[in-house]
């Protein structure tokens, strides 16, 4: 009886060790040594066109509820901006953060900025690093402004990063970082709207991520994808593409975000797609000791052979095994096939012993006489 007792005992801490070391190698929780509250005071609004209207809710957690509206205008895209005047001190931190709730029924277009006491403004810029972590996943998604936006799709919810190293200054051909973190006198929320559209989004929880904090690694992370964004589908066999990261020393794992039939991709890189594939575009990531991922947009199209022909106007396509014709009749068939083949071999035996027997038989026969 004790000694069922303290099985049991024994199998209970071990299964609560395994559950507490499973559940600590999946959550990647921030703590809160790792950034500062920080509340706006006194935001401001203005926007190119259109209507917007923002109010603060939730007395106990600063909130911004925003409203845009461009029905009727013209065809383009407008802008709004929501901005504090106030002189801020940064020079602690490593990046701004705040919690953003798309309720449109359509995407987003979000950045950030902030003027500096000289006048110049410094934003992220295409191709620079935003980090954005979804409410449904503990992961890290890179991703990069385009015409100086990050999309974010209907009903994103989650926490957007802005690395202060990936500022640059705007402007034509500007290269100059934002190195003033001491001095700036106004930032804002840039977001963007098309034509005839409705957008309401909240922004939230806004934080100061402070230097040195155990996610600075991947806030500054340069991990990019490298190999072929083009992959054509093959018409027999398989099409091999490899991709790589230059983060050569890492713990990288390369995934589908898609799983589909037909297109596969191992943890060293190596894609595979096969004949029977659709053409589309696909995304695979690379991710990063299981943390952060950085995504690739790969397009796959038809094989340039399936439109190619010869001179004489014949298809330069290697054909399928259900294309090529039929060349061989039903009885061609049958005296090429393997019963009807090893049938001859077994009788062309028979037909061998048959002669050697006689020939053995005569030969005694003769030698028979002679004596």
């Amino acid at each position: 009886m004790i000694f069922e007792k303290l099985r049991r005992k024994i199998i209970t801490t071990i299964c609560i060790t395994l559950v507490c070391f499973m559940n600590s190698m999946s959550v990647y929780g921030i703590s809160d040594s790792d950034y500062e509250n920080f509340n706006p005071v006194n935001i401001q609004k203005i926007m190119d066109a259109g209507h917007i209207e923002i109010e603060t809710g939730k007395a106990s957690e600063y909130q911004l509820n925003v409203d845009m509206n461009t029905m009727g205008l013209g065809k383009g895209y407008y802008t709004a901006y929501l901005y504090e005047n106030q002189h801020r001190d940064w020079s602690n931190y490593e990046a701004m953060s705040f919690y953003i709730s798309n309720e449109s029924d359509n995407t987003i277009r979000i950045n950030m900025d902030v003027k500096r006491s000289d006048g110049k403004v410094f934003s992220p810029s295409d191709n620079s690093n935003i980090v954005v972590k979804r409410e449904t996943s503990e992961m890290l998604e890179k991703m990069q402004p385009s015409f100086g936006t990050i999309e974010l799709p209907q009903g994103f919810k989650g926490r957007i990063y802005m690395p202060f190293n990936s500022f640059k200054e705007k402007g034509a051909n500007s290269e100059s970082t934002f190195n003033g973190i001491t001095q700036i006198t106004s930032w804002g929320i840039i977001a963007t709207l098309p034509e005839n559209d409705k957008g309401r989004f909240s922004l939230s929880n806004f934080q100061l991520i402070n230097k040195e904090s155990s996610i600075e690694y991947y806030l500054n992370s340069d991990i990019s994808i490298k190999g072929d964004n083009i992959v054509e589908i093959p018409v027999v066999g398989e099409s091999i593409s490899e991709y790589r990261t230059n983060e050569t020393n890492k713990n990288v794992k390369f995934e589908l975000l898609d799983s589909m039939d037909g297109v596969s991709i191992n943890e060293n890189g190596r894609l595979s797609v096969k004949p029977d594939v659709e053409a589309q575009n696909i995304r695979i990531s690379a991710v990063l000791d299981n943390r952060l991922i950085e995504i690739m947009d790969v397009q796959l199209i038809k094989s340039w052979t399936l439109s190619a022909r010869e001179v004489d106007g014949t298809s330069k396509s290697i054909p399928r095994p259900e294309e090529i014709s039929n060349i061989l009749s039903n009885n061609d068939k049958f005296i090429l096939s393997e019963k009807f083949l090893n049938s001859v071999r077994i009788i062309a035996c028979i037909i061998c012993a048959a002669f050697a027997t006689l020939y053995w038989w005569w030969k005694r026969e003769k030698n028979n006489k002679t004596s």
